[in-house]
């Protein structure tokens, strides 16, 4: 067979799959398209759209990616966690949810008027009758553009300019700057927060408040009513004061969005419960116990078994029970709690210490009892984390096989987690 012969055979084949094979990818002219409506006066973020739009606040980074003009006033891409201007249009991703109020479904554009078809001339191109030859060459081109369309929306995908580069959750650098920020506040004379949870992202330290708090100093700005505040890095002052940390028991617990965070342990209402399998919960929690054993002015006591830490040996008390901790027998139902913390005051000091406690075996139900107490007083500087479910707990840390936690209860949803970076 000649090669004109066989080129020509070849083409016919392509121009007969082309005209029968039906065309699914391409979009039909009345396929709805979603926006989110931001509405006015509201707080809005990118992760706040995806939650309720896809069901994951980790894919605003996908709706990032479709919505590239979507800038700051500095003309900085919009992060994760900015509020998004009120009435801005957002476009949503294929799949996204309908049924939120601020969604509002489109048509795209209308296609053309239909053209009255005029019958050409009879005519060949390289033998075919032009309207085959017109499908190769049209499909050719449909190739070529869908190949182009690909890698481009592939790229932009891969690379969207609102993503920064994750931090590690052990990263020491978000703590020393969180932790100059929060003492800046003590000196400040601003009343101090309470603070359950923190993010710091690449240009900008976030508190998260219970009860919110709508009186800042400079830097710091309110939103969600005073629930968080912000402050940008780039405004914080870069030196440290010589006071101690006001929130010795902050503990990060992985990322959100690629930024570090953390929690305050002590501004747990009762008693911690790290649920899951019993090896993977003493682990995550010993993860933490190393995080909070740098600080000198932390006492940390161990009730039942000692995990296994990094921590240099005679740093962490270990009692067999909780009387050998608080002192006493059965006390009464509702136990004096500032004898208990005056029970760990630190020699030389005229405080009652900040103390942490692990309790790693069973207890008696009443001397559950006198711990939560004990966690749930004033003083925010003391925590007592439970290995196992709790009937009283009144934060619950799910723990995974690979050390992921699950601090929902908080309502932080991570991307990864500091405790499995051992």
């Amino acid at each position: 067979m000649s090669t004109s012969k066989s080129l020509r055979l070849a083409l016919m084949v392509l121009a007969a799959l082309l005209v029968a094979a039906p065309a699914p990818a391409l979009a039909q002219p009345d396929e709805p398209v979603l926006y989110y409506d931001v509405p006015a006066g509201g707080s809005v973020t990118l992760l706040d759209i995806a939650r309720t739009t896809l069901g994951s606040a980790q894919r605003w980074v996908d709706i990032a990616a479709i919505n590239p003009d979507l800038v700051r006033a500095d003309g900085k891409p919009v992060s994760a966690n900015d509020r998004l201007p009120a009435n801005a249009v957002i476009l949503l991703p294929r799949g996204a949810r309908s049924d939120d109020p601020a969604v509002e479904t489109r048509s795209k554009a209308p296609s053309s008027p239909p053209i009255t078809a005029v019958d050409p001339p009879e005519t060949t191109v390289l033998g075919m009758p032009v309207v085959v030859a017109s499908s190769v060459g049209g499909g050719a081109l449909l190739l070529v553009a869908g190949g182009a369309t690909w890698f481009l929306v592939a790229r932009k995908r891969r690379k969207p300019k609102s993503v920064v580069a994750p931090v590690s959750a052990s990263d020491p650098k978000p703590r020393l700057l969180l932790d100059r920020a929060l003492r800046h506040l003590v000196v400040s004379g601003t009343p101090l927060p309470q603070i359950y949870g923190a993010v710091v992202g690449p240009d900008r330290v976030s508190l998260r408040l219970t009860p919110p708090q709508p009186q800042v100093a400079h830097p710091w700005r309110t939103r969600e009513e005073g629930a968080v505040w912000e402050a940008p890095t780039w405004q914080l002052d870069p030196t440290t004061p010589n006071v101690p940390p006001p929130f010795p028991l902050l503990v990060s617990v992985g990322t959100i969005g690629g930024e570090w965070t953390a929690v305050n342990l002590g501004r747990a209402p009762g008693l911690v419960a790290f649920t899951g399998e019993a090896d993977d919960a003493v682990k995550a929690a010993g993860v933490l116990l190393e995080q909070v054993a740098v600080d000198p002015g932390v006492v940390i006591t161990v009730i039942g078994r000692l995990p296994k830490t990094r921590i240099a040996p005679g740093r962490v008390r270990v009692a067999q029970s909780v009387g050998e901790l608080l002192g006493g027998g059965r006390q009464e139902r509702n136990p004096d709690v500032t004898g208990m913390l005056d029970r760990g005051r630190l020699p030389g000091r005229n405080q009652p210490a900040r103390l942490l406690v692990l309790v790693n075996g069973p207890v008696p139900v009443a001397d559950l009892e006198r711990l939560a107490a004990l966690a749930s007083s004033p003083d925010p500087t003391s925590a007592v984390l439970v290995i196992g479910d709790v009937p009283t707990a009144a934060w619950r840390f799910g723990v995974a096989p690979d050390g992921a936690l699950d601090v929902g209860v908080l309502g932080l949803e991570l991307d990864s987690a500091a405790t499995s970076e051992v």
